[in-house]
């Protein structure tokens, strides 16, 4: 969008008849016919310029206006309740003050929601049942205003505060953005003349009034806005200021985009404070005491709660009816500051995402290892002592492919489908655990579910190495599955800044690679059950001091196994913010004997109701966010080709090319290469994509990182033809395997693009969109691959993969068309652009 648009602006008129003799007012409620709403006129005045804030580089010294990223994004749905705007977001908001401004202490008294309806503006004033857009331009503050709010909120301690440098100040910011619906416009403070453009007024409520200046027109005003604004931008203006009043005063109002606006209803909120440029340690003890027992919000002229008319806020008009509780004092208690949740500063080192660069990626890292298999780390270990930990797990998935043959003859089944679904029920743990842990995860940090699931997942790798009978495997695999739980990618979230999350998740994604597209499991596999036992492919999961022999006893190194996990995890530390920020408010509020803020921890109740609510979150993602579900069919397309290869692979190249079990391992080695070269070419891009941003500094779109979508499909659909035919005439095996490795490149660049995606596009709750994406691609991985032997037996492997091939290439156009119309399905959900409460990212 231009930077510059050209819009129409509402303008008091101060020349009425009826103004000689009379106070300008504005009725804010439905009143008789008889009685005008207004005794003046509002003019209309086409083609102001309106600049982008942005790129303005205003001193807000002298305009009275200036941008801060907020940094802290509820979900939309969570504005509804004023419990989590005043334990959440208003701490949040005194952070960003005090941070922007530099300013010592802030009172925020006030908060109000506009919710624009459809009709608006052309509708009765009367229907409004919820504040609407303000059109015409004032300022909400005069300096007798200003006075008898001071003696509202602090008594007689007022005159003592007036003798200090106070402002006081409006914040603003969408609920929904990017914002094209009447965004809010701002005037350079310095192009006003109070003497010939202010007109006081009195905004009359059915039980009180306060007065505000109406803005009459003049040519010299400047204009600014902020462009498509989001919801952790936020727009800080000044609306009074005790040394310059009535200057640094800022006018704003609402305008129409007309043909720039996207139609979407705005909904946004604005917070009023007082700031003051001293320490509140000038101010006597009693005062302070005072202003804690009379909270600021509960002193605000208003009426009394279940009393408003519809019609009490004029459409029109500047209504700043307030909308608060009066039970506010993790903000007003300048004692017990440390009430609110939030980081001393945006450079606290206790905030994840200002640990050394060092931790930070050594964490990535371990995290990707967590996710491997302890075989893997054992091949690997003597050699790399930094191996990490989504590769843990991952070959756990593969790792037992090869031996399925061996398994079933030992076991005594012949059964096809059983065979199948030895290798595909670990995708059925794969799509559970996530839904049912992921989002546990967002309540009570990534620690002690990482703890829980490792422990599990030992446990069940053991009782399937000594199981007697396939149902014993099937269900410990199951839970081996439920278990293997990735975090990588909420990690990322919780670490890293916008422009290195991108790298970052190519990093953590080596892990997942080997799980995707795997190289050294499904190999050890095949050798391990040519000579030794297929359990030892279980066994070998659980054992990291020492390769297995088969006069070691499993148990032992099961408990070798175990210390590795231990170790482990005692180096794998908390990082959710807001867990993290529990973790810090209830110790500061022991040491200083205040009363704990309410919190989701604060009563069994409210608890049991954010449980549930985590633990529905992905199924809400699934079926309410249109994004997280469109998205997530191209890893469900990828993941299922992938699987449809791993049903192949030990049987193609056994009857075809007389492989015995060792050498069928090495059919993967194709997609392991290829998924290694998509990491490399992310890497590749994702250091020019951060050098980029550094130089422009511009901001990270989720949808650029779907880029490779595009890419991915080409790859995928020429790699499963590929591999078709040269099966289908018996090529030499090296091309089947070539073919693989280009199906492998699509599949990383798929994985790699979706997770980049929702991790950039729901920070907050990044792992429950990640579970949602692994429940809806693993449904599709699960049942999908059943069809293959059908799908070949009818078709053959050339005109098999021909179908897949070209089913994959219609990739291409869906990419094109969701890289065009992604931000609009993005925003459509209230969970998207989310950020971490409480940081400073």
């Amino acid at each position: 969008m231009s930077n510059i648009v050209s819009a129409t602006l509402r303008y008091a008129r101060g020349d009425g008849e009826k103004l000689l003799t009379e106070k300008p007012y504005i009725l804010t409620y439905p009143v008789s016919e008889n009685i005008p709403w207004s005794n003046f006129k509002i003019d209309f005045f086409p083609g102001i310029k309106i600049h982008s804030l942005r790129s303005a580089h205003l001193d807000y010294h002298r305009s009275g206006i200036t941008m801060a990223d907020l940094n802290s994004c509820m979900p939309r749905e969570d504005f509804d309740e004023p419990s989590n705007i005043e334990n959440v977001f208003l701490p949040s908001v005194h952070r960003c003050i005090r941070r922007t401004l530099g300013v010592k202490d802030i009172y925020i008294f006030d908060y109000m929601i506009r919710k624009r309806k459809p009709s608006f503006p052309y509708h009765s004033p009367s229907k409004d049942t919820v504040p609407q857009p303000a059109l015409s331009a004032h300022i909400d503050y005069t300096p007798a205003e200003i006075n008898e709010r001071l003696h509202n909120y602090f008594g007689e301690k007022a005159e003592e505060l007036k003798k200090r440098h106070f402002q006081a100040i409006n914040l603003w910011k969408p609920l929904n953005g990017p914002l094209r619906d009447y965004p809010l416009a701002y005037c350079d403070a310095s192009t006003v003349d109070p003497e010939t453009d202010l007109m006081i007024t009195d905004e009359v409520f059915p039980k009180m009034a306060s007065e505000i200046y109406q803005v009459l027109y003049n040519p010299a005003h400047k204009w600014y806005w902020i462009p498509d604004q989001t919801e952790t931008e936020i727009a800080i203006f000044a609306g009074y200021d005790s040394r310059k009043a009535p200057r640094l005063a800022v006018p704003h109002c609402s305008f129409d985009l007309g043909d720039l606006s996207d139609g979407k209803p705005r909904q946004s909120i604005e917070v009023r404070a007082i700031s003051l440029s001293i320490s509140i340690a000038v101010i006597p003890i009693d005062m302070a005491t005072e202003i804690t027992n009379n909270n600021l919000l509960a002193c605000i002229r208003k009426p009394e709660r279940g009393t408003l008319h519809d019609d009490q806020r004029n459409s029109q008009h500047a209504s700043e009816q307030i909308q608060a509780s009066p039970d506010l004092d993790t903000v007003v208690q300048p004692h017990c500051e440390d009430r609110s949740y939030g980081w001393n500063g945006p450079n606290d080192p206790a905030n994840p995402k200002n640990w050394s660069t060092k931790k930070k990626w050594a964490l990535v890292v371990m995290n990707s290892a967590l996710t491997f298999c302890q075989y893997n780390c054992l091949m690997c270990v003597r050699k790399v002592h930094k191996l990490t930990n989504e590769i843990l797990r991952a070959a756990s998935s593969t790792i037992f492919a090869p031996a399925v043959s061996t398994a079933m003859a030992d076991l005594g089944s012949n059964d096809s489908v059983i065979a199948q679904l030895l290798v595909s029920i670990y995708v059925v743990g794969l799509a559970v655990g996530p839904l049912a842990l992921s989002p546990l995860s967002e309540l009570y940090g990534r620690s002690p579910i990482m703890h829980g699931t490792n422990a599990g997942f030992l446990v069940s790798a053991i009782v399937c190495a000594v199981s007697v009978n396939i149902p014993m495997v099937l269900v410990f695999r199951l839970i081996m599955g439920v278990c293997t739980i990735s975090l990588g990618g909420a990690y990322v979230a919780d670490l890293m800044e916008p422009k290195d999350r991108g790298r970052a998740m190519n990093v953590w994604n080596v892990g997942p690679v080997m799980q995707k597209a795997p190289i050294i499991g499904p190999i050890v596999g095949g050798y391990l059950s040519l000579v030794t036992s297929w359990r030892w492919t279980f066994g070998a999961v659980s054992i990291t001091a020492s390769i297995p022999r088969p006069d070691l006893s499993l148990t032992t190194d099961s408990c070798k196994g175990a210390t590795w996990l231990l170790v482990c995890l005692a180096l794998l530390p908390e990082t959710y913010s807001p867990r993290l920020l529990e973790i810090k408010a209830s110790r500061l509020h022991r040491r200083s004997g205040c009363e704990p803020s309410k919190s989701v921890y604060s009563n069994k109740k409210q608890r049991r109701e954010t449980i549930l609510g985590s633990l529905i979150r992905p199924w809400q993602m699934i079926f309410r966010c249109q994004a997280v579900t469109v998205v997530s069919m191209f890893g469900a397309v990828a993941y299922s080709y992938m699987y449809f290869m791993f049903s192949t692979f030990t049987d193609v190249f056994e009857r075809a090319y007389q492989f015995n079990a060792g050498e069928s391992g090495l059919a993967y080695l194709g997609l392991g290469i290829g998924s290694i070269a998509a990491q490399l070419a992310i890497e590749i891009s994702g250091r020019r994509q951060a050098r980029h941003l550094t130089l422009t500094s511009q901001t990270v779109q989720p949808e650029q990182h779907l880029r490779p979508l595009v890419l991915a499909g080409i790859f995928l659909a020429g790699g499963q033809v590929l591999y078709g035919w040269s099966l289908h005439y018996r090529l030499h095996w090296a091309i089947p395997i070539f073919g693989t490795g280009l199906s492998g490149f699509g599949i990383v660049l798929v994985f790699q693009a979706v997770q980049a995606y929702l991790v950039e596009a729901y920070t907050l709750y990044a792992a429950s969109a990640i579970a949602s994406s692994v429940a809806i691609r693993c449904a599709f991985g699960l049942t999908v691959p059943l069809a293959g032997p059908r799908l070949y037996r009818t078709l053959g492997y050339g005109w098999g993969n021909t179908l897949l091939g070209c089913i994959a290439l219609m990739m291409v156009p869906a990419s094109l068309w969701l890289l065009k119309t992604g931000s609009k399905l993005r925003n459509k959900s209230s969970m998207s652009g989310t950020s971490i409460p409480g940081t400073s990212e």
